[in-house]
């Protein structure tokens, strides 16, 4: 996306940290915030990268938050926005809230080709 981008970058999907109980949102952010996330999907997943879901089909584990390191040195400015139902009062960890993230990136201005 950011390769073909020309001037602002929109992504929006569910918050994987949203969904079921709260203990367990607890437990995806922890494993998350300590870089086992992708381990954690891969046992989940046994190996697949995917899950299936009846009605809803092929399911991939996404988040906004996955790409903030690869946008950020490419963006002059990103905003996250909580679409949606909260869950979660909190605002320390906007991760928790809400069912769906919008992620808008404005591009660095780039250099004239003067």
């Amino acid at each position: 996306m950011l390769r073909v981008a020309r001037k602002v970058l929109v992504i929006s999907d569910t918050n994987r940290f949203r969904q079921g109980p709260f203990l367990l949102r607890l437990a995806k952010l922890l494993l998350y915030k300590l870089n086992l996330w992708n381990a954690f999907d891969f046992l989940q997943t046994r190996g697949k990268g995917y899950q299936v879901f009846e009605g809803d089909g092929v399911f991939y584990s996404y988040s906004v938050y996955d790409n903030l390191k690869q946008i950020q040195p490419w963006a002059e400015s990103i905003e996250i926005h909580s679409i949606g139902e909260s869950r979660s009062s909190s605002s320390s960890q906007p991760m928790l809230g809400s069912g769906i993230e919008l992620l808008i990136a404005v591009r660095k201005k780039l250099p004239s080709a003067d």
